[in-house]
């Protein structure tokens, strides 16, 4: 089968132009999936309608991808031809187009790769390399939060992690990793969303509008290992430093881009931090999570493909679709394109 894609050929083009794509040959250190199903992040959307982050056209972009493994490198020993994967494309941090999820082969870091059980379908996965990586990022690496690596059977720290949008993509997998990483995980979510983030393993949920107060009271006693915040918000993030400051907590990793300022009613014993999600093809944090942790979760259920996914069409021609319908909002869902 021959290689097509989605392309965007120059900036703000609209609609992706389909055609051939070159055939992805991997190096050493990456294999190539057939991508079988891809979700769609409100990053995609963006860089079509505003022109942002790519610097070099033609390229393809997409991060979120499932399907088989059709190649592998030279130097990829736990992979294999025809293995079920799902795997975080790392097209943001190549700008190469071969490694952009918006095509049939696309070929990117073995590291950043996990075997699926047969449990779990290609849809159902696709929902999770960014969110997945954005989090693991912010909670493992040591310029972060630096917390202990995910296991399958978690021995309980005595420490908290506060996640504020615990409902959304990058928040759910924070609960979850956070959780199978032996620390308790108090949510900062919306009322709707508190069973939610109960379900996915937080011992404590608080809507968005409660004081301070009532929150350090209710988790007086608790350790606090440091806050993740899944907002770029700088009210989110101040609030979230307030919170874990007086529970003796210091750092606040949040998803706002790189280099970003910390707002200046930041807690003085408060450190703020900020990254990307494709961090995490240089990390450590990529072998602990994909390699070592994610099939036996996915395998026994610990871990949950969430937000559900919601199929929204078959083929690159859906891809444009899925991007317009991600520009006017998506909640409690994360669209997906079968390919």
């Amino acid at each position: 089968m021959a290689n097509r894609a989605a392309w965007l050929k120059e900036a703000k083009q609209k609609p992706f132009a389909i055609g051939d794509a070159p055939m992805p040959t991997p190096e050493p250190h990456e294999v190539v999936i057939r991508l079988k199903a891809v979700a769609i992040n409100p990053v995609d959307a963006y860089v079509q309608q505003l022109g942002i982050i790519v610097q070099d056209y033609p390229t393809i972009i997409g991060s979120d991808g499932a399907g088989e493994i059709a190649a592998v490198g030279s130097d990829v020993k736990h992979l294999s031809v025809g293995d079920r994967v799902v795997g975080y494309c790392d097209a943001w941090d190549s700008h190469k187009p071969t490694n952009g999820a918006y095509q049939y082969y696309a070929a990117t870091a073995a590291r950043v790769v996990s075997k699926l059980p047969d449990s779990v379908t290609f849809s159902q996965a696709a929902v999770l390399p960014l969110a997945l990586s954005t989090s693991g990022v912010g909670l493992f690496d040591k310029d972060h939060l630096a917390l202990s690596y995910p296991q399958i059977d978690p021995k309980p720290n005595g420490k908290l992690v506060l996640v504020w949008g615990g409902s959304s993509s990058v928040g759910s997998c924070a609960i979850q990793l956070s959780q199978a990483a032996g620390y308790e995980v108090a949510a900062i979510t919306s009322s709707r969303n508190a069973q939610y983030c109960k379900d996915l393993g937080a011992s404590y949920t608080f809507e968005y509008t409660t004081p301070v107060e009532e929150i350090v009271k209710e988790l007086s006693g608790k350790q606090c290992a440091g806050s993740y915040c899944a907002s770029q918000t700088p009210a989110d993030i101040v609030k979230s430093a307030q919170i874990i400051e007086k529970l003796g907590g210091q750092h606040v990793a949040t998803v706002a881009a790189p280099g970003t300022a910390m707002p200046d009613e930041m807690p003085a014993g408060v450190k703020g931090s900020t990254f990307w999600g494709s961090f995490i093809t240089s990390k450590d944090s990529g072998d602990a999570i994909y390699t070592s942790y994610l099939y036996r979760a996915l395998e026994n259920g610990s871990f949950k493909c969430k937000p559900d996914a919601r199929i929204v069409g078959k083929g690159l021609e859906a891809f444009q679709p899925a991007c317009d319908e991600m520009l006017k909002g998506v909640s409690a869902s994360k669209l997906v394109v079968e390919l």
